[in-house]
């Protein structure tokens, strides 16, 4: 690996995590939404 492709791939990874993270707090504010 070079380490410039290492350096892309975490922060494409950090940028995939982060979305998912958002994703996933807007689902649960949706839940909770319904819930109450």
């Amino acid at each position: 690996f070079i380490p410039v492709e290492i350096k892309e791939l975490g922060k494409r990874f950090t940028l995939i995590r982060n979305g998912l993270s958002f994703v996933v707090a807007i689902i649960i504010a949706i839940l909770m939404g319904l819930i109450l």
